[in-house]
């Protein structure tokens, strides 16, 4: 096989290999320029890729810190933070966590890129969420797939939320206000996309009746 030809084959499957991860990003309905955004911009694939969907109370939360395993025998430093947030579930939307049930939601609230000259990391803190003690928060929750600390009960399983869309509350008629973050801003930014009011800063408005019949149409149609 000449070379000439094996460099068509190499492009012609790099090609069909971009191509067909474009098409699985459509269709879970994330978009974005850049290959980092990645983030859910359509209500319908924000509940079909959701693994539970709940309302619940926000009760307490637990701060952890990861050490950088890196530097082991060293002056070690903890390289990131964990928040675990305990909520207990009011109401399931999707899923099957029951009335009562706890949910362990975690997020890295800090981690550092580098050290600084004088050998002290350079933390580059994340956006926090503004959670108040007792409220309810509609949670849109997928498994956590990332380092844990030690000291976390082996028993619990954590759930992380879709990144940029974090938590919602829903007002009195039902209508859901996320808490998003810059990171979600800047790339509803970089895809042309503006939020709609009244959402939180999502650019699809959605209400907790409007989850309910998303679940039983994509329960009746998987496909």
């Amino acid at each position: 096989m000449s070379n000439r030809m094996k460099t068509f084959l190499i492009v012609a499957a790099a090609v069909v290999i971009v191509a067909g991860l474009g098409m699985v990003i459509k269709w879970a309905g994330m978009a974005g320029r850049h290959g980092d955004w990645f983030v859910h911009v359509e209500a319908e694939s924000l509940v079909r890729f959701s693994d539970h969907i709940v309302i619940a109370r926000y009760v307490d939360e637990t701060v952890y810190e990861l050490p950088d395993t890196l530097t082991a025998g060293e002056t070690s430093w903890p390289s990131s933070l964990d928040v675990y947030r305990r909520f207990e579930v009011v109401e399931t939307l999707k899923g099957s966590f029951g009335p009562g049930d706890v949910a362990y939601v975690a997020w890295n609230v800090r981690n550092y890129d580098k050290r600084q000259d004088n050998g002290d990391p350079e933390f580059i803190p994340w956006e926090e969420l503004s959670l108040s003690l007792g409220e309810n928060y509609v949670l849109f929750l997928t498994p956590r797939y990332a380092r844990r600390p030690p000291t976390v009960d082996v028993r619990i399983r954590d759930w992380r939320t879709p990144k940029g869309l974090e938590v919602a509350q829903a007002d009195s008629q039902g209508r859901l206000a996320f808490q998003t973050t810059r990171f979600y801003q800047n790339a509803l930014k970089d895809m042309g996309l503006k939020p709609i009011e009244g959402t939180g800063g999502a650019p699809f408005a959605i209400t907790v009746a409007e989850i309910r019949s998303l679940v039983a149409s994509q329960a009746s149609d998987p496909g």
